[in-house]
C-alpha cells in the first residue's frame, strides 16, 4: 500500500496493521448513552471551561487543549509540538492520571461539535493518546451538540470525582516523523495534503503560527472541513467520502482529523511529524 503524508506542521502516513484494529474511532450519542456508567469508561469534555461549568455528560471530566500540555512551543516559538520533546511528556502523563485515566481505560473525547476547529482539537488530543501507546480512545460523532439533539438526555453542573490513577507511557516514536524522513518521502514522490483552509494553501493568508505564506510544493489543497458535515451538529462524514483524502495529502492541528477519519474506515496505524511550515 503507498504511504500518504500530510505536512505543514505535521505529516501523516499509513503503514499497515495496528492492535487496535477492533476498536471503535468513534462512538455516537446512543452508544454513549447506553455505556457511559461502564467502570472502565472515562468521559472527556474538550469544550472551554465554562461551557463545561454550564453543562455536561454526567460524569465527564474536563481538559484544557491549550493548557494541559496536550501541545508544547518550543525554544524557537514554533507551537504545537508534541511534549516529548521537551521533557513535558511527565507532567502530561500526570495530568492524565489526574483526570482518573489509567491504561485500562477507555477514553470517550466529547468536542462541542460545531465545526472541524472543535474537532481539530479533539482529534489531536485523541492521536495523541495514540502515540502515547493507548489505543482504548473513541471520538463522540457530532459531540456535545449531537449528544444534545435528543431532548430526554440531561445534562449535569460540577466535574465528577473519581481519583486520580496512574498512567504509564509506552511513547511510539514511529508514530512521530522527524524532518528528514518528511522530506524522504517527498523526494520519493509520495502525495502530500494540504489540510488548511484554502485562503492559506493559496498563500493569500496565514496563520500567526507560520513565518510565510504558502505551502509544501507539490502539495494538495484537501480543507479539513471537508471531513465534515455542516449542519446543526459536526459529525465526520460518511466514509466513502473521506476515501478521497487517501489518494492525496497538512497543520498541527487539522491533520490528526485525517488520522482520525482514515482510522474510522479501517486503515491502520498513522505517524506524524514535527516537521512544520511554522519553522
Amino acid at each position: 500500500m503507498k504511504s500518504i503524508f500530510a505536512f505543514l506542521a505535521v505529516a501523516l502516513f499509513v503503514t499497515g496493521s495496528s492492535a487496535a484494529d477492533g476498536l471503535q474511532p468513534l462512538v455516537d450519542a446512543n452508544w454513549l448513552t447506553v455505556y457511559s456508567n461502564e467502570s472502565d469508561i472515562v468521559i472527556v469534555d474538550t469544550r472551554l471551561r465554562p461551557e463545561f461549568d454550564a453543562g455536561h455528560i454526567l460524569g465527564a471530566v474536563h481538559t484544557d487543549y491549550g493548557r494541559h500540555g496536550w501541545r508544547v512551543t518550543d525554544a524557537n516559538g514554533t507551537p504545537g509540538m508534541f511534549p516529548d520533546y521537551f521533557s513535558r511528556l511527565g507532567a502530561l502523563a500526570a495530568r492524565i492520571g489526574e483526570l482518573g485515566i489509567g491504561n485500562d481505560s477507555h477514553i470517550v473525547l466529547v468536542p462541542r461539535g460545531r465545526d472541524e476547529i472543535d474537532l481539530g482539537v479533539t482529534t489531536r488530543i485523541y492521536w495523541t493518546f495514540k502515540v502515547l501507546g493507548h489505543d482504548n480512545v473513541s471520538i463522540l460523532d457530532g459531540g456535545m451538540s449531537a449528544y444534545l439533539e435528543d431532548a430526554t438526555r440531561l445534562l449535569t453542573r460540577g466535574g465528577a470525582d473519581r481519583n486520580t490513577r496512574t498512567f504509564k507511557v509506552e511513547l511510539r516514536k514511529h508514530m512521530l516523523l522527524q524532518e528528514a524522513e518528511v522530506k524522504q518521502a517527498m523526494a520519493q514522490g509520495r502525495p502530500l495534503i494540504d489540510a488548511r483552509p484554502i485562503s492559506q494553501f493559496q498563500g493569500r493568508t496565514k496563520s500567526g503560527a507560520v513565518s510565510r505564506p504558502g505551502t509544501v510544493p507539490g502539495a494538495r489543497s484537501i480543507p479539513a472541513a471537508n471531513l465534515t458535515l455542516v449542519r446543526k451538529a459536526a459529525p465526520f462524514r460518511v466514509p466513502p467520502c473521506l476515501i478521497v483524502c487517501l489518494r492525496q495529502l497538512v497543520s498541527a492541528r487539522r491533520t490528526p482529523q485525517y488520522y482520525s477519519a482514515i482510522r474510522a474506515i479501517g486503515l491502520a496505524s498513522i505517524g506524524l511529524s514535527q516537521a512544520s511550515c511554522s519553522v
